[in-house]
């Protein structure tokens, strides 16, 4: 591992195979949902569910770093930073409001289906920072790796799956 950071400037890494890219981007978010069934106090909920998707970020700024991805494996286009951060508030707001306005009501209909569970952060400061935060944080990890990166990974890890 050291031997990776003191390389020469001319010598390149090896590229990692596209399907250790989808495991190491994919693991922190399953580690997360397989915590939410076994954790039930606020606070360890809280770091693991924002410890994954910054160490999920910091896997993706430290792929870029070595060129396993390159900027364009994101699928943002310049004009497209605009457009992500207003249909991130947009999505963020209205999830607020649809949780704290008809969502209780609503999912009283619906059957208890869930295996996990999310505490109560209760009233104060740090239930609406999470709401707020935890939504964009949300938004933004899920939009750049789901829907930007892993389409190219599968589609990479088909064509090297297929012509080998």
């Amino acid at each position: 591992m050291f031997s990776l950071w003191c390389m020469p400037a001319t010598a390149t890494p090896p590229r990692l195979p596209a399907s250790a890219l989808l495991g190491l981007l994919a693991a922190p978010y399953l580690l997360n949902d397989f915590a939410n069934i076994y954790v039930h106090a606020p606070t360890p909920w809280l770091a693991c569910d924002y410890g994954s998707r910054g160490f999920s970020l910091v896997c993706l700024a430290w792929l870029l770093r070595r060129g396993d991805l390159g900027w364009p494996d994101l699928q943002l286009q310049r004009s497209g930073w605009v457009r992500l951060v207003s249909v991130t508030l947009v999505a963020t707001v209205s999830g607020m409001l649809f949780v704290l306005g008809p969502g209780p009501l609503l999912s009283g209909w619906l059957p208890q289906t869930q295996v996990g569970s999310i505490p109560s952060l209760g009233p104060g400061w740090l239930h609406r920072v999470d709401y707020v935060g935890g939504l964009a944080l949300v938004a933004v990890t899920e939009e750049v790796l789901f829907r930007g990166i892993f389409p190219r990974l599968i589609a990479r890890w088909r064509v090297r799956r297929c012509s080998g």
